[in-house]
């Protein structure tokens, strides 16, 4: 099984640029209601607009959570790094998300904020998350990720989280993320068994252009950027 640690800056990953943004946003263009988001949650696709953007990443990730749990019940075990068979820890079989304070407007409109007091940095309690995939006799692939908590022990590139402005980030960026055009923020609380934790978290919309396919970087340090990024772009089903 591939182990998805999530790492603030990590180096040679194509997801690094993403995940070095643990940025942040408030805007004051748009407000929305409170979203509740499980493995149940219905599941509408393609992206309409920022409430199903949020929809599709965390519902999708939640159902691939509980599909772990559902082939564990069958008997089946994942696999750890060192290619043996593990039990899941006993977190419950599924993951919730409340979403509030929906904020998206233009990049343009943060430029002066500071990242540090507007996504929340990744450090105590955070998700570990990482995937597996089953092949089924008829030669299809299959998904489930697993998840457990645990304590965040990365170093970041960027030590001064309260002082960085946004603009500056995007500056040290450059060219290797697409252009950004606007931003959606929000917060999370996040329960997953006997656990639960609020923190703030954001998504980049991109400029689509001749030389990218990246539309939206996900700044989630508690869930996870690779981890989002993977269950909103995935296209196989999950393990049933």
């Amino acid at each position: 099984m591939n182990y998805l640690k999530e790492l603030t800056f990590p180096v040679g990953l194509s997801l690094s640029v993403s995940m070095f943004l643990a940025i942040c946003a408030f805007g004051q263009t748009l407000s929305r209601d409170h979203l509740s988001i499980t493995d149940q949650t219905t599941i509408t696709q393609p992206v309409s607009d920022d409430v199903s953007l949020i929809t599709i990443a965390y519902g999708k990730l939640a159902k691939y959570i509980k599909a772990a749990y559902i082939w564990q019940s069958n008997g089946e075990r994942p696999l750890n790094r060192q290619g043996r068979s593990e039990k899941l820890a006993d977190n419950g079989s599924s993951i919730s998300f409340e979403i509030k304070n929906i904020r998206t407007g233009a990049i343009e409109d943060i430029y002066q904020d500071i990242y540090g007091e507007r996504v929340s940095k990744p450090q105590g309690d955070i998700l570990n998350v990482g995937q597996m995939t089953v092949r089924l006799n008829n030669g299809s692939e299959r998904i489930a990720y697993k998840a457990e908590w645990g304590i965040n022990q990365s170093n970041s590139l960027v030590e001064d989280w309260q002082h960085t402005t946004f603009e500056e980030v995007l500056r040290r960026v450059g060219t290797t993320l697409p252009p950004v055009k606007k931003y959606t923020a929000y917060d999370v609380k996040v329960k997953f068994g006997k656990k639960e934790k609020s923190y703030k978290a954001m998504i980049l919309h991109h400029e689509m252009t001749s030389s990218s396919t990246l539309q939206f970087s996900f700044l989630d340090n508690i869930v996870g950027q690779i981890a989002l990024t993977k269950a909103f772009y995935e296209t196989r089903p999950a393990i049933e």
